[in-house]
C-alpha cells in the first residue's frame, strides 16, 4: 500500500495537485517507516518527493527539511557516489534556487 501511495503522490505532482501529492506521499512516508526503518532509501524516496511538493506550494521549510533528510539518508546508506545521493543534492540546490525566486 505505501507503495501506491507514494505512486499516487508522484502522479498528483505531475498533475501539479501538490495538496494532495504531500497527503498521499505523507502516508507513504509513514508506512514505509514501520515497513523498511526511518532510515531506509525508501523512506528517502519520499523524502524526495516530499521536498519537490512542498517547493511547489511555497512551504520552502518543509521542503529543506524533507529534501536534506533524503540527503541525509542516501548519503549514510549509499554513499556520496550513488546517483541517488547526486538526485538529492540536484533537487536540494533547486530548493534553494526557487526560494530565491
Amino acid at each position: 500500500i505505501s507503495l501506491c501511495h507514494y505512486l499516487l503522490g508522484i502522479t498528483y505532482i505531475a498533475k501539479e495537485n501538490h495538496e494532495k501529492a504531500v497527503a498521499s506521499l505523507l502516508l507513504s512516508l509513514e508506512m514505509r517507516k514501520v515497513q523498511f526503518g526511518p532510515n531506509s532509501v525508501e523512506c528517502a524516496a519520499v523524502q524526495d518527493k516530499l521536498g519537490k511538493a512542498y517547493g511547489k506550494l511555497r512551504e520552502f521549510d518543509k521542503a529543506l527539511e524533507s529534501l536534506v533528510e533524503a540527503l541525509r539518508i542516501r548519503k549514510i546508506e549509499l554513499g556520496n557516489d550513488s546517483i541517488d545521493y547526486a538526485h538529492s543534492v540536484f533537487n536540494l540546490s533547486e530548493g534553494h534556487i526557487s526560494m530565491e525566486k
